[in-house]
């Protein structure tokens, strides 16, 4: 019964400290017992060292601290062992997997290809890039970019009063596709036609399941999500944060064709966008919280919300490991 209880604590009160440290595979669940790891726990070191404790692995650590092999001191010292995130960009599969920002930026390689995010990507050192350009998007895509419900955090683009079409592609071309993504604390500068996720969106374009979330600037057609619209389709998606130049917008900063928005929201407090072409503007107080938000977005499987995570905006759900 000691042993029980003892478990019980190793597993949850101790491990609680370091919840930034470990994250289910199966969605972002802490550790608090056996049982919600059993797919396996995402973390910052493991016994192997990829990275991944298994659900076998951290039984094995139970046990070993249960006979005295190793301590509790032993087991929180393996869980904050950094981690050094590998690229894993592999041009033979489609979709194409992408784990580093020095994957993304290999995007370039191929504009019609597929790929899919294998994990949060950390672009801070963006900043450092191109003496101070920062990162360098793809010109057209045409193919699918699947998040699997992943983001990508610190993207730093600079490129003011020099290029047109700016923003994590410059232009999504009419079979593109952006989905299961986010973009978190995002610094995105153009000249015109700027946007998060595309400097310009051509006509059957999509943006499905995804965010944006920081500093969007430029001198005119900005747009949080799109800078200027040809006939993008967008469903289930928002914009928070700021949005500067001549004809911007809380999603879509200019249109020149049919739009079609779906579900899609914008904080208007946040970065004093009273307009967007396409979307509705929203409240910091509604987007944070689930019942502003219609049925077509699925908080069991898609996207969660907590004031604790994300800054209690809304925010995508891991896909499982299969």
């Amino acid at each position: 019964m000691r042993k029980a209880m003892c478990l019980l604590v190793l597993c949850g009160l101790l491990l609680l400290p370091v919840v930034s440290a470990v994250e289910c595979a199966l969605g972002e669940v802490a550790c608090s017992s056996l049982e919600s790891c059993a797919g396996g726990c995402k973390s910052k070191a493991d016994l192997d060292g990829e990275g991944i404790f298994t659900s076998d692995e951290l039984n094995l650590m139970i046990a070993q601290w249960l006979d005295g092999t190793v301590s509790v001191i032993d087991i929180i010292a393996a869980l904050l062992v950094p981690v050094v995130v590998q690229d894993c960009y592999d041009a033979t599969t489609n979709p194409i997997p992408l784990c580093t920002c020095d994957d993304l930026q290999k995007m370039n390689l191929n504009d019609r290809a597929n790929y899919e995010l294998q994990n949060d990507i950390d672009c801070s050192d963006t900043v450092n890039w191109g003496n101070g350009a920062g990162y360098s998007p793809t010109f057209g895509f045409y193919g699918v970019l699947d998040g699997q419900g992943h983001f990508i955090k610190d993207l730093y683009i600079n490129r003011g009063n020099v290029l047109q079409y700016m923003g994590l592609f410059r232009i999504l071309r009419v079979t593109g596709e952006i989905k299961n993504i986010g973009l978190e604390n995002s610094e995105i500068t153009g000249f015109y036609n700027v946007g998060g996720l595309a400097g310009q969106a051509e006509l059957g374009s999509k943006i499905v399941n995804s965010y944006v979330e920081g500093k969007i600037k430029g001198d005119k057609f900005i747009g949080g999500l799109v800078g200027k619209s040809e006939g993008v389709i967008i469903s289930t998606s928002y914009f928070s944060g700021e949005v500067s130049g001549a004809f911007s917008g809380g999603l879509v900063g200019y249109s020149i064709g049919p739009i079609s928005t779906t579900d899609s929201y914008w904080d208007f407090q946040i970065g004093g966008v009273t307009s967007s072409k396409g979307g509705e503007g929203k409240t910091t107080v509604q987007m944070k919280n689930q019942s502003s938000y219609p049925a077509s977005w699925d908080f069991a499987d898609v996207w969660a919300i907590s004031p604790d995570v994300n800054g209690g905006y809304p925010h995508l759900r891991a896909f499982a490991v299969s």
